[in-house]
């Protein structure tokens, strides 16, 4: 099944909330869960990135214990140390705004940080997998939009990270527990939510001055030797020059450069 699928994705979950179904770890233990882990990237393939994917990372009971997430740190160095194919640490996010309700913890963009710049310490990418922001409280629109615009733009700026999901868009097919973030409603009017997501990841149409926040879209003249300088953000770039169109990935820590022929 994985063979067969892998290769139209990204990333693949491979025992999702292994910590609180902990079925498999008490048959296979630790050593027999990293054996499926790496029989998992062996038939995924490298391009694939094959994580481990919880939820209490960055709220609920144990995000009331453990501020920094350690207990999921230590399970994925615990995977990657029995010998398991780890490329990535997945992390759900159900937000909660308002007051603490019983076991679970209100949004906190310090708390959010405090876990990533933790699990970044194992040196694996990071992926925000599911964000949702649950109904407790019945948050209003607008405190349901600055919360995704908070976790995104933790997320865009922490260097570890690689992928943000939403785990649905419309109201009307969405997890019960969390649809306060939806990005369009049951008439498929825009939100609130739906209004933060096209400003800062969505072409809003198709003139430039309304690029999403973290595009780089610039003119620039070349040098007598052909050269430009310019800032931007990290990614995939396309140049144009003239009808000519050629691609290349901005990387951190990577200066110059030089287009091949």
């Amino acid at each position: 099944f994985v063979r067969q699928r892998s290769g139209r994705y990204y990333e693949l979950d491979v025992l999702n909330e292994g910590l609180h179904r902990p079925a498999y770890y008490r048959i296979y233990g630790a050593k027999g869960v990293a054996g499926i882990y790496n029989e998992v990237k062996t038939a995924a393939g490298a391009s694939t990135c094959i994580v481990p994917n919880e939820y209490d990372v960055l709220q609920g009971n144990r995000g009331i214990k453990d501020p920094y997430a350690n207990w999921y740190r230590k399970h994925v160095e615990a995977l990657g140390n029995a010998g398991g194919a780890v490329d990535g640490i997945g992390i759900q996010y159900y937000a909660v705004d308002g007051k603490r309700p019983r076991l679970r913890v209100p949004h906190s963009p310090s708390r959010i940080a405090q876990v990533f710049h933790n699990l970044a310490t194992t040196g694996l990418p990071l992926s925000l997998t599911e964000f949702g922001v649950q109904r407790h409280g019945s948050p209003p629109p607008e405190r349901s939009a600055d919360i995704l615009a908070e976790t995104l733009r933790l997320s865009f700026g922490h260097e570890k990270m690689t992928t943000f999901i939403n785990w649905g868009f419309w109201s009307s097919s969405m997890w019960s527990m969390a649809p306060a973030g939806a990005l369009v409603d049951a008439k498929c009017n825009i939100t609130p939510a739906g209004m933060v997501w096209r400003q800062l990841t969505g072409v809003k149409n198709h003139r430039i001055a309304n690029l999403p926040m973290w595009t780089t879209d610039v003119s620039l003249t070349t040098d007598a030797q052909g050269r430009v300088n310019f800032v931007g953000f990290y990614g995939d770039y396309e140049i144009i020059i003239g009808q000519q169109r050629r691609a290349f990935t901005l990387t951190k820590g990577t200066t110059n450069y030089k287009s091949s022929k």
